[in-house]
């Protein structure tokens, strides 16, 4: 007993980062007869989120064949088209239906289109621009239908069915150090 609270006497005084550390180390010590630990601290995760990563590569697999359907000529493509591009998904989703990450990316452009009630075109541009990276997002906080999108992820996450969490103003940003300069700026 004593020796738990001279142990209690110490983490009292270090910091936070020592405090993480100390708790992986705790964690570790239990390995031995537990499942392997996910450690996402300091943003060097031993695990990644695998779906989400595999629907963003295909996303940018469909924009640069949207890029070439316009303009193609060896390493260089062109701006894809906004025009039809809603029905030109639906026909990439059919050929590639076998494409890991593929059925994922068609419920989030369905969400947008069938839930948010989004101009087809108009959504499925504004994936695949963002994707292409060629231009600063307009506006510049978070491009819009996008926003209304993370904006119902995170009301349900962090707020489930209370309806009194009302709304947030979002600011997509590079990480959280990103996020910490752009207060201390504002």
């Amino acid at each position: 007993m004593v020796e738990q609270k001279n142990e209690h006497r110490v983490l009292e005084k270090i910091s936070p980062f020592e405090l993480k550390d100390k708790l992986i180390e705790l964690a570790k010590g239990k390995m031995r007869i537990t499942r392997t630990m996910l450690d996402a601290g300091r943003g060097n995760p031993n695990w990644i989120a695998a779906a989400p990563r595999e629907a963003f590569f295909v996303l940018g697999q469909f924009a640069v064949t949207e890029s070439r359907r316009v303009w193609d000529e060896g390493d260089l493509a062109g701006m894809p088209s906004r025009i039809g591009i809603a029905e030109r998904f639906n026909q990439f989703v059919q050929e590639n239906n076998h494409v890991p990450g593929i059925s994922l990316l068609k419920n989030i452009v369905d969400y947008g289109i069938n839930t948010k009630q989004f101009e087809p075109d108009e959504w499925v541009y504004e994936l695949v621009d963002g994707i292409i990276g060629d231009n600063y997002p307009n506006p510049d906080r978070m491009l819009v239908r996008t926003e209304k999108v993370v904006h119902d992820f995170l009301s349900q996450e962090l707020c489930g069915q209370d309806t009194s969490c009302g709304s947030f103003d979002l600011f997509a940003v590079e990480g959280a150090t990103a996020a910490m300069c752009y207060t201390f700026d504002s």
